[in-house]
This record gives C-alpha cells, structure tokens and sequence, in this order.
C-alpha cells in the first residue's frame, strides 16, 4: 500500500514516519510513504505557495493551483492499477479515528462485493445528442466522459468525483452520462 502526502515540510514528515510502528512497516514492505514537497509544483519562481484571503484580513491562505497540480501527480493511477483514494485532512474535520477506519474498512469492502447495473455502451443516439454540444472539448475533459462511461459499463457501484474550474465543462459531462442512462431508465 502506498501513500503519499502533500506538504510544505516533506522532511519533517518522512524522519517522523520513520519511527515506531510505521517505520517498522515501511522497513518490512508492508507500506509505502513518500512525502510530495508542494512548492515543487508553483509555478512562482521563488516557489512562493502562500497567497492572502480574498478580500483582505488576517491570515494566509495556500495558492490552490500548486496543491492542485501535486495532487494531479500523485493521483493518476497506474496503469491496471485501481483509482487513488484521496483523504483530505481539514482543522475542521473530525477527528480520524480506529473506529472511522473501521468503518471505511468496512464500507469498501461491501461496495467491492455489491453488484450494480451496468449499461450499455454508447448508442446511435447519445452520439447524436453529444454531436449538438457547441464547443471542442478539451484533452481532460475527453479523458473524464470516457473513464465515467467506462465506470457506467461496469457492474460495480461507481463513485466519482469531477472537479474543475468555472467553465471547465463539469455540466456538459454530467449531462452526457444522466442521457447515456436515460434508455435505462427502469434502473
């Protein structure tokens, strides 16, 4: 299993993790921990990530665009290899806890046995409907309608998340997969 973790001290973090029952783990194999340093992803030459809160006030807000970018690194799965899960840690989250992974254990371990619907490849008809959008999608945007109908094909539950600036064309892709599922509409 590997892991990798975004942020700005990636030294503090690898010499922390290297101790104790992790640090056992990591020697044996078990797990895999690398630490991505964010300011190798601005795009500012000092590799400045720290940006001031919209509208003034105290504080410092990181820049989204190279914690964006380092995620997108590490978050492209391997080929053959299943989809990266992302946890998101937040000073207003709850506290992770034995008993949170008990329960993502235990939740992943029955959508990996449930069996959904799968339907059916493209018709004559949703190449029809996708000729009419007005605009030339992007690399990226190509690339998320075919792994979302790609997911829809398979009998497994499907969980996705698009993410993408205003105009990126989230709507357009989320409408071409409810129309793919609209001949299966008894589902």
């Amino acid at each position: 299993m590997q892991f990798h973790i975004l942020t700005l001290f990636p030294e503090m973090v690898e010499n922390g993790l290297q101790t104790s029952i992790l640090g056992r783990a990591i020697q044996k194999g078990l797990i895999g921990i690398h630490a991505v340093n964010i300011r190798d992803y601005t795009q500012d030459k000092h590799n400045k990530v720290d940006d001031y809160p919209y509208g003034g006030g105290a504080g410092m807000l990181m820049q989204a665009q190279p914690v964006y970018d380092a995620w997108k690194a590490v978050a492209k799965p391997a080929e053959g290899k299943k989809p990266v899960r992302v946890l998101f840690m937040s000073p207003q989250g709850k506290t992770f806890s034995q008993e949170m992974a008990k329960e993502l254990i235990e939740l992943y371990s029955r959508r990996m046995k449930a069996k959904g619907f799968a339907f059916s490849p493209d018709t004559e008809q949703q190449h029809i409907f996708e000729d009419h959008f007005s605009y030339v999608e992007t690399d990226d945007q190509l690339r998320c309608i075919e792994e979302i109908k790609h997911d829809m094909m398979r009998t497994a539950p499907m969980e996705r998340l698009l993410c993408g600036d205003v105009g990126f064309g989230k709507t357009e892709v989320a409408i071409r997969a409810a129309h793919h599922s609209v001949p299966h509409s008894s589902v």
